[in-house]
């Protein structure tokens, strides 16, 4: 096991993943001014959808996230581990953590389990920030699970895309009008592309 070591400063940003452009959030869009320059060399800048954190069980996961939004909260959410002995880590706004105001951080910090393995993902927990690409992959590699003859495997991330802001699919959807209607996506992104 070792020490994983990430620094995340959570911005908006526009970006055309189907053609049409629309704000998203981004993960290192910009550098916040009191992070070192050398800590983004290995994270891909202003990542949309966010970096995928690939760990093995036993790890040390620590995230330092700066909230380098205007006016929202924040939170990630390490969807799929089970997070025993760090329930405060868990990133679930309204239970186990208030977001991370605009302008403050916040440093995640875990071990993930002996016993955990598979592939996971992360998530912002904070309104519906994760349909406008707040969220990555989490690969827990299992270091005793023999090669596959085709090589490495490649993680897939699809999810519908809007190309209104999440806010107002959401509004239309609770509002008495849609009648229960889902609202139609107008494309599908896989790894953060569509068409």
């Amino acid at each position: 096991p070792t020490t994983l070591t990430l620094d995340w400063n959570i911005t908006r940003g526009v970006r055309a993943p189907d053609g049409v452009e629309k704000p998203v959030y981004l993960v290192n869009g910009s550098i916040h001014p009191y992070m070192s320059c050398a800590l983004f060399t290995k994270q891909t800048p202003g990542a949309f959808p966010g970096p995928t954190i690939e760990a093995r069980p036993g790890d040390r996961l620590v995230v330092n996230v700066f909230n380098g939004l205007d006016s929202e909260g924040v939170s990630i959410h390490w969807h799929g581990l089970r997070m025993k002995g760090f329930n405060r880590m868990d990133g679930a706004v309204g239970f186990t953590q208030c977001p991370i105001p605009p302008g403050g951080d916040f440093v995640y910090d875990f071990t993930i389990g002996d016993d955990e393995h598979g592939t996971f993902w992360w998530h912002s927990h904070s309104q519906v920030q994760r349909g406008d690409g707040l969220y990555g992959g989490l690969v827990v590699h299992d270091p005793t699970a023999p090669l596959t003859q085709h090589g490495d495997d490649v993680l897939v991330l699809i999810g519908d895309w809007y190309h209104r802001a999440q806010a107002e699919v959401l509004a239309w959807f609770a509002d008495f009008s849609s009648l229960g209607n889902e609202p139609v996506p107008d494309s599908l992104l896989v790894n953060g592309n569509g068409r």
